[in-house]
Parts: C-alpha cells; structure tokens; sequence
C-alpha cells in the first residue's frame, strides 16, 4: 500500500497546477486544473483511500490531503491572471538580520531625540544597531499605562537594573554627536 501511494502520488502530482496558480487563476488555468482533474480524478480517489487506510487510528486528519503535495513552482505566465500578485525586490542585505526596535523602545527614543525616531526607517542596518545599543543602555521604558493613554515622557527605571539613570542631556547630545559621526563616515566612505 506504501509502494502504491508513492505511485500515484507521483503521477498525480505530474500536471498539477501551483499554488500560485490556483490562488491567481491566470488565463488558461480553469481549463488546466479540469482537464488534470479529470485525468487523474480515479487516482485521486484510490490515493485517498489507501492513505486513509495507512493512517487509520493515528489521528492525523490531513493524510488524505492533497494539497499537502501541491507544487510552488509556478509554469504559467502571471500576466492577466484574475487575482494580481505583487512582487516585491528587497535589496540584498550582507550585515545580516534587519535590526528592530520595539514600541517601548522607540517610544524611549521618540522621549530623547523624535528627530531620529522619525527617520529610524530610512537609517541603514549599522546605525540602527547603534541607536538600538544606545536606547538599551540607558535602561528606561515607558510606562504602559501612560504611553496607552498618549501620555508619553513618563519614565521608569529597569527592574532590576542598578545604577542606571534617566538620560541626562549631555549623554543626549553624545548619542546624536555619535549617529551624526557615524552618518558623516558613511558618507566619506560614500564619496570614496
């Protein structure tokens, strides 16, 4: 019954339309998935069947699924298909994972310098890191209750976290003096 399954599982999946295919329905797919449905719809059934009688007892309600074993790889062309996909190009990255902030924090960072919260989307991954090093050593967050509320600037200190203190002005203006330090390098490195 293993043996069999594999079979017709193979030649089931020969023709089968995509994923892709089946959500977007470009022209000519509706004819192509009833014409392969109609080929292999007694396969279908004794792939089923079989698969029903494998798993008999275990539990698992999708064995007889065949959607599991639809493939990705789309073989139509796109254009024209009922449902328009998007496709999106991100540049490639080599300094690794995109660094992210939380609410709280760039809610910290919105308290000390709006000006660099409100372009921490455009910065590139390096200063990101740094700002993000920056907001977490200087170990506040925003009180939920208040920052629900909008009531942003109310501050607390770290559980836990000794000897730590609310930003004072200077270290503000050396954050920004380091992120204006670092941007000015890019830029020469830029230029170069």
């Amino acid at each position: 019954m293993v043996k069999r399954s594999k079979e017709l599982l193979a030649e089931i999946t020969t023709g089968m339309l995509s994923k892709e295919e089946m959500r977007k329905a470009p022209p000519g797919a509706v004819d192509n998935h009833i014409a392969w449905e109609r080929r292999n719809k007694t396969r279908i059934a004794e792939w089923k069947h079989i698969m029903l009688r494998l798993t008999a007892g275990s539990g698992d309600r999708d064995a007889a699924n065949l959607e599991r074993h639809r493939p990705t790889a789309s073989t139509m062309n796109m254009d024209g298909a009922l449902i328009p996909g998007k496709t999106i190009l991100l540049p490639e990255t080599t300094t690794g994972l995109g660094v992210t902030f939380t609410d709280a924090q760039i809610a910290v960072l919105r308290q000390l310098s709006p000006e660099i919260a409100d372009r921490i989307g455009s910065l590139d991954n390096a200063t990101r890191a740094t700002v993000k090093e920056a907001v977490e050593g200087i170990g506040l967050t925003v009180d939920p209750i208040a920052s629900a509320l909008g009531k942003l600037g109310v501050e607390k200190k770290l559980a836990g976290k000794k000897g730590r203190k609310p930003m004072t002005p200077e270290a503000k203006q050396a954050l920004l003096d380091r992120l204006a330090k670092g941007r000015a390098a890019k830029a020469a490195k830029q230029a170069a």
